[in-house]
């Protein structure tokens, strides 16, 4: 994690860690998603690449991935600094909004080739094995058990 400290991207890094979405899910998550008053997330759809229409945010993949996630304490900092970041970025000129938690620079969607690009070279600097994105849903539940909810459970 202390890799991706100065990166625009970290608030997305520890959401995948903590709340193991999928790539899609953290790349199609609304900032109307986010409740931070009531500290929970809602997953309704992901980002997904069309050919001939581009990146467009689909519905989830399954009905019970529709939910609202618990934001545990250790998170609601990093989004807040997210926030603000997105604050500041919102004030460029190319900036183009599209309601997005996790946008470009620009404000348009991730591609998920890009942010499986960034990924690999956090690894690569980082010096730690070559997994795969979709890897961090399989070490959110393993390591972070006290946040573990079963979705039957979840608000």
């Amino acid at each position: 994690m202390a890799t991706i400290e100065p990166e625009r991207l970290k608030a997305l890094y520890w959401v995948a860690l903590l709340l193991g979405l999928r790539e899609g899910e953290l790349l199609g998550l609304q900032l109307d998603d986010l409740d931070l008053d009531n500290r929970t997330l809602g997953v309704s759809g992901a980002a997904q690449y069309q050919k001939g229409r581009g990146i467009v945010i689909v519905p989830a993949k399954t009905a019970a991935s529709e939910t609202r996630l618990p934001i545990p304490d250790l998170l609601v900092p990093v989004l807040r600094d997210h926030l603000a970041m997105l604050d500041e970025e919102r004030t460029y000129d190319k900036w183009r909004e599209q309601g997005l938690l996790f946008p470009s620079t620009k404000g348009t969607p991730i591609s998920n080739r890009n942010l499986i690009r960034h990924f690999k070279a956090m690894l690569q600097r980082a010096e730690l094995p070559d997994i795969r994105f979709h890897d961090l849903r399989h070490l959110c539940a393993w390591s972070w058990k006290p946040f573990a909810i079963h979705r039957s459970q979840r608000p």
